[in-house]
């Protein structure tokens, strides 16, 4: 998922609605996909956004605030709950309080490499939120995927599916 949202990203595209829902999982190779494209933002030379996307259960803290914010931090706020949501079966917070009262809540069930994972991708500041390429680098992430397979190999499956999804011409790069 870190690096299919870093693909997306790459080419300007932030998806905005990251939650369990909308996980594909290819049933012959076990690989995840991002699905329902319905909520994604396309930046090019403006990496902000002033639209409030996506699912409010998963709502990032900037929604609560009436400013432009970065859609590809959304993201990754979206996945740190989405990751804890799908190890716990709930969410770090009580999704019912207003977006700018939650407070963050990792599971004692969950290692505390896990908790440090999931509390650096959902700070309350966008600024402070740790980005994709470190989520792939933290330790929890690195000694809990399967390495066996080179990223690239990931990243061009990604690239093929991406394009097929978007409706992408086939000379544009991912």
């Amino acid at each position: 998922m870190v690096i299919g949202l870093m693909n997306l990203h790459s080419v300007g595209v932030a998806h905005m609605d990251i939650k369990p829902e909308n996980i594909m999982i290819d049933i012959e190779s076990f690989s995840p996909f991002i699905g329902d494209f319905g909520s994604c933002y396309i930046f090019k030379n403006d990496k902000n956004c002033s639209f409030k996307r996506g699912t409010k259960q998963y709502y990032p803290p900037e929604y609560a605030y009436n400013h432009s914010f970065d859609p590809r931090k959304v993201d990754i706020y979206c996945l740190g709950v989405t990751l804890h949501a799908m190890l716990t079966g709930y969410f770090p917070y009580n999704s019912s309080e207003p977006i700018d009262q939650r407070t963050i809540h990792c599971s004692d069930k969950l290692s505390p490499q896990c908790c440090d994972l999931i509390s650096k991708m959902l700070k309350d500041k966008p600024k402070k939120r740790i980005s994709l390429k470190d989520v792939l680098a933290h330790p929890w992430l690195s000694t809990n995927c399967n390495t066996s397979t080179p990223l690239s190999n990931y990243k061009s499956k990604i690239s093929r599916k991406a394009k097929d999804i978007l409706n992408l011409p086939s000379k544009i790069k991912l």
